[in-house]
């Protein structure tokens, strides 16, 4: 069973009628008993009714300890209720920059010019004068032109993702530079000069060629995707392009084997109908599982001299490329069965 307190409800204080806390007193009491040792001290509170301040020169009631609310206010913060606050305010009238007539809002300055000290240093770097100011990043070694804040956009970039326009880690060449010489170019990875052959091909660098060798490609490559991480990242990467760009993978695919554009694709399907050009039947083979399509009709095209022929389905063009472009083998194949159905007739 839980045990009844003994303790008093009220305060052992005669004459309190508030509720005890601690040691049968309330509040109040056990606060005086921790600080004066004395419960029932008694507060000697200074009163001041209808007094004046007890600052210089000031004619406001008094509102605690003999001062009004701003005397006793600079007396908490400073020690001394007469402290003489210097503030700019009535200092400055206006804007203390040569030539501009703007009110005063802090510091004497207005506010276009204030915001330029707080964010630059000077307030005379403002947003219309940066473009004056800045021809050029003011990194060291980069002639690339200002984009802002005094860098060009790559150290920019940088500045705004790391707080630094030159942070201590390597990047690869600026485009522009270590450019191939029309036969050897030096690797950004292992800095060795090889044949541009040792290179892959990259259409965004002026000279067309990709700044790391084909070693180095190789191994940066494996060192990303042995990355968990990174390896995700760029699985879920490619995922989304390749949902917000469903065709991509076939325009490189047509373009890279057959030479063609998926628009001449397009046109050849049309003419044939969507049929294949042997058979004359659709496509319904489907080897993908994870599509509910079947394939697309098969390009053929000649293996010597790479000209396209037509649009075949899948069963069609793997009989053609048994065959080969033989034209005598594919004519023995025709008497074979022509001769094969004859003597079912007989």
């Amino acid at each position: 069973m839980r045990r009844k307190s003994k303790a008093p409800k009220n305060c052992r204080i005669e004459g309190c009628t508030s509720k005890s806390q601690s040691k049968n007193l309330c509040n109040s009491h056990y606060y005086r008993l921790k600080k004066y040792g004395n419960p029932e001290y008694v507060f000697k509170r200074v009163k001041n009714e209808g007094a004046s301040c007890k600052a210089q020169g000031c004619e406001l009631p008094s509102y605690t300890k003999g001062f009004c609310q701003k005397h006793y206010g600079r007396l908490r913060k400073y020690g001394d209720a007469n402290a003489v606050i210097k503030s700019p305010k009535g200092v400055y009238s206006g804007c203390k920059v040569e030539g501009c007539e703007r009110k005063h809002s802090s510091k004497g300055y207005c506010n276009i010019h204030y915001s330029s000290f707080i964010k630059y240093g000077d307030p005379l770097v403002t947003k219309q004068s940066r473009k004056r100011i800045y021809t050029h990043c003011t990194v060291q070694g980069c002639h690339r032109e200002h984009e802002g804040k005094g860098f060009c956009a790559l150290h920019l970039g940088r500045f705004r993702k790391y707080g630094t326009p030159t942070p201590d880690m390597k990047f690869p060449s600026a485009r522009g530079e270590n450019l191939s010489d029309g036969y050897e170019k030096k690797c950004s990875n292992c800095l060795q000069k090889k044949p541009n052959s040792e290179f892959h091909k990259s259409n965004s660098r002026p000279d067309k060629l990709s700044i790391y060798c084909k070693d180095c490609s190789a191994k940066l490559g494996k060192e990303r995707y042995s990355n968990p991480e990174k390896r995700n990242r760029i699985l879920i990467r490619g995922k989304a392009w390749r949902e917000q760009n469903p065709e991509s993978d076939v325009r490189k695919h047509l373009r890279r084997k057959y030479g063609m554009t998926l628009e001449q694709y397009n046109f050849l399907f049309e003419k044939q109908k969507g049929l294949c050009a042997l058979c004359g039947n659709p496509e319904t083979t489907k080897r993908n599982s994870k599509s509910d399509f079947p394939e697309r009709l098969a390009v053929d095209h000649c293996h010597d001299t790479g000209r396209i022929r037509g649009l075949l389905c899948f069963k069609c063009n793997t009989a053609v490329g048994s065959i080969g472009d033989d034209e005598e083998s594919a004519r023995r194949v025709v008497e074979y069965l022509g001769s094969y159905v004859f003597k079912i007739q007989n």
